[in-house]
């Protein structure tokens, strides 16, 4: 039998919010590839990332305008870095 995914999901009046762990990377992939495919089919997409950074535990928000395929492969590269630091930091 398969493992089981932890999903949350938190609906608001401004928002569809999902969390998944970050070990899940097939599940975050499969998100990334139908993000891509909106921007590939349909439109441009702000996105708005945060972070806390370890140094000084404050929250830092990025935010870009992703409007081709190849800014969101960029944007996928560049976050899944950062997933895998966040791996190692809390392993040590």
């Amino acid at each position: 039998m398969e493992e089981v995914k932890n999903v949350t999901i938190s609906i608001s009046n401004r928002a569809f919010n999902i969390d998944l762990d970050l070990q899940d990377e097939e599940l975050i992939e499969i998100i990334f590839f139908a993000l891509r495919e909106y921007v590939k089919r349909c439109s441009s997409i702000q996105v708005k990332t945060s972070h806390v950074t370890s140094l000084s535990h404050s929250i830092k928000v990025v935010s870009r305008l992703i409007s081709s395929t190849e800014q969101m492969d960029k944007w996928r590269a560049e976050t899944k870095q950062m997933i895998s630091m966040i791996r190692k930091a809390r392993i040590h």
